[in-house]
């Protein structure tokens, strides 16, 4: 199984529409995981995961609340994908959760590999 690092809540704070910008993010993050699953391979992406539960139930959107469960998934899967997201509100390389995503992957001996987002947005 491959886990899915991707761009979520990262620059939430200074977009004037963050709910339709999280949706964007979420989508191009569904439609990269339905690749994958094309490609044979067996993604499991903590955001498609959670996100629907996370707006239903008003769940945090802090990385400190999701960090425990990431790191868990991380321990289940063989690697890690980076999404390579950029737009104007966030970049994949400032986000505190794909920072530590990598960080805990690598500490533990997971493969990370980095896929470019050029169709993003």
């Amino acid at each position: 199984m491959i886990y899915i690092a991707s761009l979520y809540s990262n620059g939430m704070d200074k977009c004037p529409c963050p709910s339709v910008l999280l949706e964007k993010r979420v989508a191009y993050t569904m439609k990269r995981v339905k690749d994958l699953l094309l490609e044979g391979k067996f993604p499991y992406s903590p955001i498609l995961h959670c996100h629907q539960m996370s707006k239903d139930y008003d769940l945090p959107k802090t990385y400190s609340f999701w960090q425990n469960i990431d790191r868990n998934a991380i321990d289940h899967c063989q690697e890690v994908y980076v999404l390579m997201m950029v737009d104007s509100w966030g970049n994949w390389t400032l986000s505190q959760g794909i920072t530590d995503e990598i960080k805990y992957a690598e500490l533990i001996g997971k493969k990370v590999t980095y896929l470019e987002c050029e169709d993003y947005l």
